[in-house]
């Protein structure tokens, strides 16, 4: 009987180990250890905006430092988190990804923000546009706004589940705070950084589903895929605990 209770206790552990080892991911484990977005990480905390990462199977959080956090400081609780699920892709995204996923150099992207069901008009969405440089921008895609947020670094990824990337501006939808948009551009930034015809699209089709699929070849396009890597590392482990089993 002893025996019997030991390894129905080791085939849960195992279970358990498995499917936290595949799918569990803290965006605050990426941002702690930077104490230039100390700001950020708080507000994310607070806002339970973590949370919501942490629940995705893949999300891209636009991170910004403690130099750019001053146009969130005078938003309101609700302002604030929809402000700060205005920063959270989707999908993964790295600059390497973006620049092989989007060949046209420019997609609108879905954020969390319109995963809520808030984001009308397109606050919910995102322009990405790479420039003849190589230098890559985000914006809000709605009427009037312009993507002038620089992608700066990677400040950590999991691939390809969570992708933690500094971002030059705060981007406030024109829906949001009363219409301000701390990511428009003053001068014709507008006009050379907007999407052309032919843009992609990478919106989600439902509240669970990816902006965009992965790249061709990368190991995890799809959720189907991860559903596979998770049943896989499930069934080695069964089968261990199996020939537990046996051995007892």
């Amino acid at each position: 009987m002893a025996s019997s209770s030991a390894a129905a206790v080791l085939v849960c552990l195992l279970l358990s180990s498995a499917a936290i080892a595949v799918l569990a991911f803290d965006v605050k484990e990426i941002l702690a250890p930077e104490p230039d977005f100390s700001s950020f990480t708080k507000y994310l905390t607070d806002s339970k905006v973590a949370d919501d990462i942490n629940g995705r199977k893949t999300a891209t959080v636009l991170a910004l430092d403690n130099s750019a956090v001053a146009p969130l400081a005078g938003l309101s609780a609700a302002q604030l988190k929809d402000v700060l699920t205005v920063h959270v892709l989707l999908d993964y995204y790295d600059p390497d990804t973006l620049h092989r996923l989007f060949k046209n150099k420019s997609a609108v992207i879905a954020t969390l923000f319109q995963n809520s069901g808030h984001g009308a008009d397109d606050n919910g969405l995102l322009n990405y546009v790479e420039k003849a440089d190589e230098s890559m921008y985000f914006g809000s895609a709605a009427a009037d706004a312009s993507p002038d947020s620089e992608l700066i670094k990677v400040i950590g990824a999991r691939p390809y589940d969570l992708s933690v990337i500094q971002v030059s501006k705060a981007i406030i939808p024109p829906a949001v705070a009363g219409g301000s948009d701390a990511s428009t551009s003053a001068g014709g930034n507008a006009t050379s950084l907007a999407p052309k015809a032919g843009v992609d699209t990478a919106t989600s089709a439902s509240s669970d589903a990816a902006a965009a699929p992965g790249p061709a070849g990368e190991k995890k396009a799809s959720s189907a895929e991860r559903v596979v890597v998770v049943s896989t590392a499930l069934g080695l482990d069964m089968a261990m605990a199996m020939a537990v089993f046996g051995a007892l």
